[in-house]
């Protein structure tokens, strides 16, 4: 099962209004990593604060912001998108043009791009991508065509 994606950010606070505002995610946990953690990624030392954001009506949808202070954090590489590795998020939202708005009106970008449609009818579903205020990349997903990518469960 899932658990959360890490994303590590250029202002914590900034980053977390984002998520909450523009994306409607709430704060679930708020902590400074404890010294026992930086030998399982590799460092010696690190002063990192972190925050778990949930959807309340998606809540296996988790986004960790991760500020890290020492070592200081590296800007993002411009990568293609067909870069090996990491390339988005994707999340589904109700209203793709509100949801646009929010993105901006919280410090986000909407790509130039613009917003295709995959399918028909009640089975379309409209695909928009913009980045958060660190430039993170998430694609954003509206529409019916969302269950036949993930169908539901049956037991």
């Amino acid at each position: 099962m899932f658990s959360h994606v890490a994303i590590a950010v250029n202002d914590l606070e900034e980053s977390v209004r984002f998520y909450t505002g523009a994306l409607n995610y709430f704060e679930t946990y708020r902590a400074a990593v404890p010294p026992e953690f930086p030998p399982v990624l590799g460092q010696e030392t690190m002063t990192v604060d972190c925050v778990l954001l949930a959807q309340g009506d998606r809540p296996q949808s988790q986004i960790e912001l991760i500020k890290y202070y020492d070592p200081a954090p590296k800007p993002r590489p411009d990568t293609p998108h067909h870069t090996i590795g990491f390339t988005h998020i994707a999340l589904v939202v109700d209203d793709l043009e509100e949801t646009l708005g929010r993105v901006v009106e919280f410090g986000g970008k909407v790509r130039e791009e613009g917003t295709i449609t995959m399918g028909e009818g009640d089975a379309a579903t409209r695909v928009r991508y913009c980045e958060d205020p660190s430039g993170t990349p998430i694609e954003l997903l509206e529409g019916g065509m969302l269950l036949t990518i993930n169908p539901p469960r049956t037991s």
